[in-house]
């Protein structure tokens, strides 16, 4: 028998079917019962703004009885006050408003005058007004036959005059015409105010029975979902009240200075009103706009009064607003625009005026109720994918200018390492687990393949080679486990280790262990990580570290699986069989690793540089040279200032190697007391290795260095870094060297290697010109 899924529906469907189901059913009683529902919203949502005194008033000591009674009478004194400020308000404004009588009929007449103007607007009526008569025209000719022969047979008939007499009405009859538009909202408003009375009475018994009818067993979530929307509730409406606060007293002063009457009472309407979202505000705005326009002959009044409301609106709605919403409620603001587009639908006004603090409940119960999740997804302001998931989608999207940017954004918070291990090579991962199932298109993987070390170049800012290229002493060799997106995940790990001061070289072939042994060869390569970035890629790893545990003996090793959920300890526990290579599953373990894997053990002493065979015939060369004299050389002196500017370092030298020193015939940025001595010892020196071996040397970082790391000449003055080449005389002998040092890793390019060279070379040319002249 052949199953149907469409007959037979999984169980997640079936549920999803039900959750819409039970959603329906609740908007339908929401829409039905509002007329009772409505006060209970009410009076909840005014409880959540009493309860915060309520409990602040308690834990200053007052009984609980005390402090509620104290909060309703503080509440509904403060609310007596506005009200009778109001009241008072108006009945001036009552008795003001026959003197704008004669302003406003002055304004009229003005209006239609100008109405009257040959303006292109009128002109454009008139032609429109014209068409229209005479399409009518057209209609009467074609009927005027047919009414003539009508109206031929018609008998004219006189109209009878009616005459339709009131009923009259007795004084209970009146009382209710006059009073029926007042009794609804009346009553709705005495229901609200005891509907808060009862539950800031019974508060915390009210709150036991809904935790018990939402949570029912799961204590816990239910205590949790209410309590973060009663915060939720309660931090917005403070807020709000406090913005609008601050948003009508403004009004107020400003109505004030620019003449508006009853600047007070438009100020209270500005803040009472801004509690109901959109419209409020500019229902408020209407009565002083339209006073402007009635008590002032001219039009600044009204100028004026439309540029307060409009200044301050653009400040709040731009500046004020979407920052608290965001972070009061956990609500976008497209969510609240649909929500009150939704309440107002369901509730009419009064569902404006709550919607805010009901979408908070509805996204609360999405945040904890699993199957209701999709609507905190929809509402809430939580971004809906993670960043990696964001980046990742970028990628998908063959987006390269959003790629860039989500990846500036998050480097200004974060470290390049973070980067790497919590947004690219998890996204890397995501399209690694799509291409081994097939869902990720061969363009796509293309794309990611191609522009992700471009990506890393430009949030290095670099302009010279990237990162991954350099491969001049190269400590540590990085090996592809399997195939291209291993190899793109090695890169980024030699990016991070170039960061601080480790070249690392990248090589791909991985089927034949005697190019890894070829290449350890040519640099002193102390340790081999092989990248493999899962599914897929940790057996092709474990194999490739059991054939280099045999053929590249004395090296050390470490396994990176480029990934949080992988299990380290199990990993290492199946390596260990066959090789002993660390197992790390971050870019920033694997870094780590290999600092301690490069640190140069106390005991290992430095390494003096070796007396070259023509120290003889070198030594004459110093002599004829006249090198050793410590009279100031503007020649020497001028390549050293150039020299040190243009690496951008603390101290150059002109350094000649003598029988047993190094004599510092010119320098920039040495310490006084070396400056003072003019020299130091042969044996400590660096620059006696670039003699003995005649090129150029380069340490990136002497501490990682053997022959120099535990250097105490060195250590003492906290040198990091050196770049020297050879001062040759015209006999090839190298008589001393041309240096720069800093007290910090850095790297060189290959310009800048150049570029030293060839000062040395023109050094070297005018010091035997010099001497050949002197001759």
């Amino acid at each position: 028998m052949i199953e149907n899924s469409n007959i037979n529906p999984t169980p997640k469907n079936q549920n999803s079917f039900l959750t819409l189901i039970g959603v329906s059913v609740i908007i339908a009683i929401l829409y039905f019962a509002k007329v009772v529902i409505l006060p209970v919203a009410m009076a909840i949502m005014l409880s959540f703004l009493l309860a915060p005194l309520i409990i602040r008033l308690q834990r200053y000591g007052i009984p609980r009885l005390a402090a509620i009674v104290s909060t309703l009478v503080i509440a509904f004194s403060l609310i007596a006050v506005i009200a009778w400020s109001i009241g008072i308000q108006v009945i001036n404004l009552a008795e003001q408003l026959p003197r704008y009588e004669i302003t406003l009929l002055d304004k009229i007449r003005q209006i239609n005058s100008k109405k009257q103007v040959d303006s292109p607007l009128s002109r454009a009526g008139e032609v429109v007004d014209k068409l229209r008569k005479e399409l009518n025209n057209e209609d009467q000719n074609l009927t005027t036959e047919t009414a003539a022969k009508n109206n031929s047979q018609v008998t004219a008939v006189e109209p009878v005059a009616v005459e339709i007499k009131p009923t009259k009405k007795n004084i209970f009859e009146s009382f209710a015409e006059m009073a029926g538009p007042f009794i609804g909202p009346l009553g709705t408003s005495g229901l609200v105010i005891i509907f808060v009375i009862a539950i800031l009475f019974q508060r915390e018994d009210l709150r036991e029975r809904l935790i018990r009818i939402i949570g029912g067993s799961h204590l816990n979530v239910a205590t949790e979902a209410i309590d973060d929307a009663a915060k939720r509730i309660s931090r917005y409406l403070t807020m709000q009240l406090l913005v609008n606060s601050s948003y009508g007293i403004p009004i107020s002063v400003g109505l004030y200075f620019i003449g508006i009457p009853n600047a007070i009472l438009w100020g209270f309407l500005a803040i009472l009103l801004r509690f109901i979202p959109y419209i409020g505000p500019w229902i408020a705005a209407a009565f002083p706009i339209a006073l402007a326009f009635a008590i002032d002959p001219g039009w600044s009044t009204l100028f004026l009064t439309l540029g307060l409301f409009i200044t301050l609106e653009i400040i709040s709605n731009n500046v004020v607003e979407p920052w608290l919403y965001g972070v009061s409620t956990g609500i976008s603001n497209f969510a609240l625009m649909v929500a009150a587009v939704f309440w107002t639908w369901l509730w009419g006004p009064v569902g404006l005026f709550l919607s805010t603090p009901l979408t908070v409940c509805v996204v609360v119960l999405g945040n904890y109720v699993p199957s209701l999740s999709f609507i905190s997804v929809l509402l809430g302001s939580v971004p809906a994918l993670k960043p990696n998931e964001r980046l990742y989608q970028r990628m998908l999207a063959m987006d390269y200018n959003e790629m860039l940017s989500l990846s500036r954004d998050y480097v200004k918070q974060n470290s390049m390492t973070d980067y790497y291990d919590q947004l690219l090579i998890p996204a890397l991962s995501a399209a690694e687990v799509d291409r081994q199932t097939g869902g990720l298109a061969e363009i796509r993987q293309t794309f990611i393949l191609q522009n992700i070390p471009e990506l890393i170049d430009e949030l290095y800012e670099k302009d010279s080679n990237p990162p991954f290229s350099l491969t001049r002493s190269a400590r540590v060799l990085i090996v592809a486990a399997k195939d291209d997106m291993d190899e793109l995940a090695g890169k980024i790990l030699a990016c991070g280790l170039e960061e601080i001061g480790i070249i690392a070289r990248l090589h791909s072939a991985i089927s034949v262990t005697s190019e890894c042994a070829e290449l350890i060869k040519q640099d002193p390569i102390e340790v081999i990580c092989i990248s493999a970035l899962p599914p897929g890629a940790f057996v092709p790893a474990r194999q490739l570290s059991r054939r280099l545990a045999s053929g590249c003996a004395g090296v050390k090793s470490i396994v990176g699986v480029w990934s949080h959920g992988a299990q380290a300890n199990d990993l290492q526990s199946r390596i260990s069989t066959v090789s002993d290579a660390i197992v790390v599953t971050t870019l920033q373990d694997a870094i780590d690793k290999i600092q301690i894997l490069l640190t140069v053990p106390e005991e290992v002493q430095p390494t003096s540089a070796p007396i070259p065979e023509d120290e003889e015939e070198r030594l004459k060369d110093v002599l004829s040279l006249n090198l050793t004299n410590a009279d100031p050389d503007e020649t020497f002196d001028s390549i050293t200032r150039a020299l040190a500017k243009a690496f951008n370092v603390p101290i150059s030298l002109v350094s000649i190697i003598d029988t047993d020193r190094q004599f510092w015939k010119s320098h920039v940025g040495l310490p006084e007391d070396l400056a003072l001595a003019g020299e130091s010892p042969r044996d400590t020196s660096v620059c006696g290795h670039v003699v003995a071996q005649n090129k150029v040397l380069i340490i990136e970082d002497i501490t990682q260095d053997k022959r120099f790391a535990n250097n105490s000449f060195l250590k003492s003055r906290g040198i990091r870094f050196y770049a020297g080449v050879p001062l040759r005389s015209h006999s090839g002998h190298a008589v001393g060297s041309l240096c720069v040092i800093d007290t910090k890793p850095r790297n060189v390019t290959e310009k800048e290697i150049a570029l030293i060279s060839k000062l040395a070379e023109q050094l070297m040319e005018s010091v035997n010109r010099s001497q050949e002249n002197t001759a």
